[in-house]
């Protein structure tokens, strides 16, 4: 605590005074939900700009570990895990997928915080070429083209009947 406290300029009994542990002081800075705060006071017409935002630029090597990467690795794993359900379950299960019109606003808003999610670790932890070294104008171009479609309801169909058209009705995922 004296460390963290330092390199902030205080004295590590202000920071006990505040946080009360340096677990608890963990927790409140590598709050998952804080992070997103801000998107839920952007207009949902707004969102892709938000999104592109926060996934563009190039990721540099050394920069500060994914947030959610540094969560799950900290000690309590079980308890890691069902704060960031907690914290996606409150800003994108029910903040954000209240203000989206239609059916399935859940899953929208969840699947938006998978395509966030996956395409940060990508590009800060996994760094694959093409994703890291995509110019910004093509990455923002299919960035907003899959954020754009989750915005919106999908049309009209079937629900259960992806094999239908297909006529794959009874094939189980790995078949051949």
């Amino acid at each position: 605590m004296r460390d963290i406290a330092g390199d902030v300029g205080v004295d590590a009994a202000l920071v006990y005074r505040y946080f009360g542990s340096k677990e608890a002081l963990f927790n409140d800075v590598s709050g998952t939900g804080k992070i997103f705060e801000p998107l839920l006071d952007e207009p949902v017409e707004a969102i892709p700009d938000w999104f592109c935002a926060l996934l563009m630029g190039a990721p540099n090597e050394g920069d500060f570990p994914h947030p959610v990467l540094s969560v799950l690795r900290s000690s309590g794993r079980d308890e890691a895990v069902a704060r960031l359900r907690a914290d996606f379950t409150e800003v994108f299960s029910k903040r954000l997928a209240a203000r989206f019109d239609g059916p399935d606003a859940d899953l929208r808003a969840e699947l938006l915080a998978a395509w966030m999610l996956g395409t940060s670790l990508m590009r800060t932890e996994i760094r694959p070429p093409a994703l890291v070294s995509a110019p910004d104008a093509t990455l923002e171009r299919y960035l907003r083209a899959g954020i754009e479609v989750l915005l919106a309801p999908a049309p009209d169909g079937d629900d259960g009947a992806a094999g239908a058209e297909t006529g794959d009705e009874d094939r189980v995922a790995g078949d051949n």
